[in-house]
């Protein structure tokens, strides 16, 4: 098997990054930052690697620390209030978009796609649709219990927002309701 930075360099010769060429680009990358024990340094891509791989984010503290944060924008907007800026800030999307760069000029990447604002927000438009009905929430049942930082901040969240239905418990970029 090729080692990551080799396909990751492939993938960014490419002139153009497909649905499932971004999909390896998150693969290889998170390989890439797992190896070299950097999940700490890229907070944010490390989570969106992880978000991009799997069915739904329970496990992660920053998934959680998001859902209490966008909690507080409810609070703060209300329920039919905007705050679309604030969710896009919460959900990190700058945070990415500066740990794809910082890894990859590490590296000695190419950093093209996510310096250039134009081909960023086509990448991220593809990221965010891989993220479709892929959650961030917290763990059910007896794993919130078992798992202390999770409870900890899903106890937050319950308290901020205690007489009010504004209590988050799961984030979507789209979340298909009633067959619609």
């Amino acid at each position: 098997m090729s080692h990551p930075a080799n396909e990751i360099r492939n993938l960014l010769a490419q002139p153009r990054l497909s649905k499932s060429d971004l999909i390896s680009l998150l693969s290889h990358s998170r390989i890439l930052i797992e190896e070299a024990g950097l999940q700490s340094d890229y907070p944010y891509l490390n989570l969106y690697c992880n978000w991009a791989l799997h069915p739904k984010i329970d496990r992660m503290t920053l998934g959680h620390r998001i859902l209490e944060r966008i909690t507080e924008i409810l609070l703060q907007f209300g329920p039919g209030g905007t705050g679309i800026e604030e969710v896009s800030s919460i959900v990190s999307v700058p945070g990415l978009r500066k740990d794809f760069i910082r890894l990859f000029t590490r590296f000695g990447f190419p950093t093209q796609p996510f310096t250039n604002v134009d081909i960023w927000k086509k990448v991220f438009g593809v990221i965010g649709l891989i993220l479709v009905e892929r959650p961030l929430t917290f763990p059910e049942g007896q794993d919130l219990e078992r798992n202390r930082k999770a409870k900890a901040v899903h106890s937050a969240i319950q308290t901020k927002a205690r007489g009010t239905d504004l209590a988050v418990r799961e984030f979507a970029f789209y979340k298909e309701q009633d067959g619609t």
